[in-house]
């Protein structure tokens, strides 16, 4: 297999077979793991308020940025002023990013091979990798992130190697992604980082102004919204910061996150470590080690970075996505060169693909592996937790966030923990409990909450709640049968304990559910009025 860009009857048997392998394997996939992230709703919310033409906000008149993902909340705010509902624009918007992030993973292994047919093998790769489709179809910005990475990454190594392509323009890409999540200033450092090495090895003459260039296109996307974050919210940094950044023990927990991620997907690590190696040290693939070079220290910066920061709960490994195509990449590249290998010992080019096409399918089966486990709730992690646990905790809380907005007032003021699909759905002024989007919680007073959860070690304080004096206070959401026989507490004084029925959700034996909520004693009478009762069980106190 000669390195050029002409298709052979090999590239065809490769092309075909690949592509209709993940055209079939993306959707069945995306089935399987497929729910809207409780933490999507939060997104939403401030898309919706957006829309509404509230601002970026999460409650009406509150300027309080918790959010990390601007540029997907505004695009989703964007479809939600042209009448398409919140799930629907994120699930479109989704599947958009994804086929992009496919398109740019097979441009940039092009790039590394030189042959259409060989540059589609990380596509199957892709498509069974649980963090790459679940956070395609999740809400959240996880894809969009991966396919910007991409962008930026295929446009630098252009205009590193080619007059023809703008720096410029590869910093301002770079700077687009850190507006999706600000862990694209880790790439666009990986980027300045390779150019100061290659430049002074090569062409020491350009390399201050190639770095001006990539750092003044970042500079032009970046600052704008610096000086927005600060004239809009009054912070320099997202609100969320000062939450996910709180705790002891931080790079413990995302040393265990990248043992976890290592554990589960071990065939991909192992193959794409093996195509790395062999991709600097390949004579095939001797003109493309500035990019390998390129790949490898934004892969190992990004991996250091997310242990750094203690990783993350949720189902699959959310934040590695931005690194899974660059693993896919390495991987094919192990078997670009086994297939050249195969080849010329054989002298007889049908040989690879008889080879390699049943190596693929292998690492991709062993790949899909951990979204099969995730989705039927078997926990293989004691930081992450399943997908279907993620799953069960959005349907009910969507369903009782329902409850609420149908059985409250609109101007109740809610305080909970579950800062998502419930104040979503239910539409009331929330204060965010566990201070993602409360200011004061984030920044001035708060109890420990849970430390081994990245995002959840703040909660608020109970003279806090009673100085905001909420209608009705949820905490972390309680979800009872009629029947069942449950104990608790009244930690909240001046508050008593009353539920409203969920209808959507029944338990197993076909009891009706309800919600459970502290409420405060001054709005009893009016409560009842609209069905809001005491609790159905006799045992709760």
């Amino acid at each position: 297999m000669k390195l050029e860009g002409r298709l052979t009857g090999i590239d065809w048997v490769l092309l075909v077979s690949v592509l209709v392998a993940t055209i079939a394997i993306v959707p069945m996939h995306a089935k399987l793991v497929h729910f809207f992230c409780d933490d999507a709703y939060i997104s939403f919310r401030y898309s919706q308020n957006f829309a509404e033409g509230n601002g970026l906000v999460y409650n009406a008149g509150e300027r309080v940025e918790g959010y990390t993902n601007f540029l997907w909340v505004f695009l989703v705010g964007v479809f939600m002023k042209l009448g398409m509902g919140a799930e629907t624009a994120a699930l479109a918007l989704g599947i958009f990013f994804l086929i992009a992030a496919l398109k740019l993973a097979a441009v940039l292994t092009y790039r590394f091979t030189g042959s259409v047919g060989w540059s589609v093998l990380p596509l199957v790769l892709i498509a069974t990798s649980g963090p790459m489709i679940l956070w395609s179809v999740g809400g959240l910005e996880g894809i969009l992130f991966a396919a910007a990475i991409l962008a930026a990454f295929v446009q630098y190594e252009r205009a590193r190697t080619d007059d023809r392509h703008s720096l410029l323009f590869a910093g301002a890409l770079y700077g687009v992604a850190t507006l999706v999540r600000p862990d694209g200033a880790v790439f666009g450092g990986a980027a300045g980082l390779h150019l100061i090495i290659s430049r002074g090895i090569g062409s020491r003459s350009r390399l201050i102004p190639d770095a001006l260039r990539l750092a003044g296109g970042y500079a032009l996307v970046v600052i704008p919204h610096l000086l927005f974050r600060l004239l809009y919210y009054g912070d320099w940094l997202p609100n969320t910061y000062y939450v996910k950044s709180a705790g002891e023990g931080r790079v413990a927990l995302g040393i265990e996150y990248l043992q976890s991620f290592a554990t589960e997907y071990q065939t991909l690590l192992l193959a794409a470590l093996v195509g790395a190696l062999l991709a600097l040290i390949a004579p095939s693939l001797r003109r493309v080690r500035g990019a390998t070079l390129h790949m490898l220290v934004a892969v190992v910066l990004f991996g250091a970075y997310v242990t750094y920061g203690g990783g993350d709960y949720m189902a699959l490994y959310r934040f590695y996505v931005p690194v899974i195509p660059f693993l896919a990449i390495f991987a094919a590249l192990l078997l670009f060169v086994v297939g050249l290998t195969v080849t010329r010992l054989t002298g007889h080019a049908i040989f690879a693909p008889l080879l390699i096409l049943p190596l693929l399918a292998g690492i991709a089966w062993v790949n899909y592996q951990p979204s099969l486990a995730s989705a039927a709730g078997i926990k293989k992690s004691r930081v992450v937790v399943p997908l279907a646990g993620m799953r069960t905790n959005t349907a009910n809380w969507s369903a009782a966030g329902r409850a609420l907005g149908a059985a409250f007032w609109p101007d109740a003021v809610l305080a909970t923990s579950a800062a998502g699909a419930i104040p979503f759905f239910s539409g009331l002024p929330t204060i965010d409990q566990s201070g993602l989007n409360d200011r004061y919680t984030a920044k001035e007073e708060w109890d420990p909450w849970n430390i081994n959860k990245p995002g959840h070690t703040k909660m608020a304080t109970k003279e806090y709640i009673q100085r905001r004096n909420p209608d009705l206070i949820l905490a972390h959401p309680k979800i009872w049968s009629g029947k069942s026989i449950h104990r608790t507490n009244n930690p909240w004084p001046m508050y008593i304990l009353r539920a409203v029925a969920i209808p959507e959700l029944r338990d197993p034996d076909g009891e009706q559910l309800y919600l459970y909520f502290w409420l405060r004693r001054d709005q009893a009478e009016r409560a009842e009025e609209r069905g809001i009762i005491p609790p159905p069980s006799p045992n709760l106190r």
